[in-house]
Formats: C-alpha cells, structure tokens, sequence
C-alpha cells in the first residue's frame, strides 16, 4: 500500500431512516380516513332516520284517510306535517326568516331588574349590549331555529355564544352572561 492511500479502521456508521416523519403522516392519514368514514356514516344514519320517518308519517296519513266517519273528509296533517319539518331538519329557513325580523330592534329588561340591560339587535348584523358598566358590542348571525319561538344565535365582541333567545308574547327570554341564566327582555 502507499502512503497516500488510507484505510479507514473504522467505517462511518449508516445514519438510520428516519421514521418519525414517516409514522407522523401514515397517524395523520389515519386520522383523517377515520374522521371521513365516522362523518359518511352519521350520515348514513340520519338519512335512515329520516326515511324511516317519513314512511311512518305516511303511514299514519294513509291510516287516517282510511279511517270510517270522517265523512270522506281528509282529516288535518298541518300537524303531523310540522313534526315530521321538526324531526327531520325540513325548512328551517321559514322560521328564521319570520324569526330574524322580531329580533331587530332595542331590548331593555323589565323596570326593577338590576343591573338594567339593554341590548340592540341592528338590521346590519351588529349588536350592542350594555348590563352596568360591562358592555359589548361585536356581530350577530342567526345560525338555528328551534320550533316558532326560539333563534340560536352567534355573537363577536366577546362574551357567551352562541345564545338562545325566545320570543314570547311581546318579550324576550335572553341567554344571561352565565350559562343558567335568563334575562327576560322587552321593548322600552
């Protein structure tokens, strides 16, 4: 041998694969399949109990209509009709539309409540709402109607959101500052 070539005694060790990245993807892949396959499968389920619905209310509607001394009259399914709009998620627009309208305007709690809260509901999505010396102010969206009486809304700026609020008689039931609480509303 020459003097100029050498040998290296000891060889350079083989740096290892690095499987952190590797298993961090094939988790993350797996996560996600995970998360497809339980969401296509809620709504596999909740189309199942829609059908399902649906054929018991037209089972029921054809049971009536056959019924003896309703003088051939088609008995009333505004009732069953509306129940099986509840149940299965039907048009929620109508009641949010009808809903959203009442809501726009200044709301004060009732004389005597302490401290007194008021809160404005504006037509271009922003709100106000003062109690004491706390106030708030941010946007509001209507995102659910439950029923004929009650709108989930969400509000910026702070505070608890989303919010229920119901309309009843010519109040308003509004979710307090605190879960559990309720203010109740009316137009000063």
């Amino acid at each position: 041998m020459h003097e100029t070539d050498t040998v290296d005694e000891f060889p350079r060790p083989r740096r290892p694969f690095p499987l952190g990245p590797v298993i961090l993807v094939v988790v993350l892949i797996l996560c996600v399949a995970a998360g497809v396959y339980g969401y296509r499968q809620n709504q596999r389920a909740e189309e199942t109990r829609r059908a399902a619905l649906e054929e018991s209310m037209r089972e029921a509607e054809a049971a009536a209509r056959n019924r003896t001394g309703n003088g051939g009259a088609t008995p009333d399914l505004g009732a069953s009709a509306a129940v099986l709009t509840a149940l299965t998620g039907g048009s929620k627009a109508a009641p949010i539309e009808s809903l959203k309208p009442k809501l726009i305007g200044v709301w004060k709690s009732k004389p005597g409540e302490s401290p007194v809260r008021i809160i404005e509901y504006r037509a271009d999505g922003t709100y106000r709402d003062e109690a004491g010396k706390a106030k708030l102010v941010g946007t509001w969206t209507v995102t659910e109607a439950r029923g004929q009486k009650v709108l989930v809304i969400e509000r910026s700026g702070g505070g608890r959101s989303p919010l229920r609020v119901t309309f009843e008689s010519n109040e308003l039931l509004h979710d307090g500052p605190e879960p559990g609480q309720t203010t109740v509303l009316v137009r000063p």
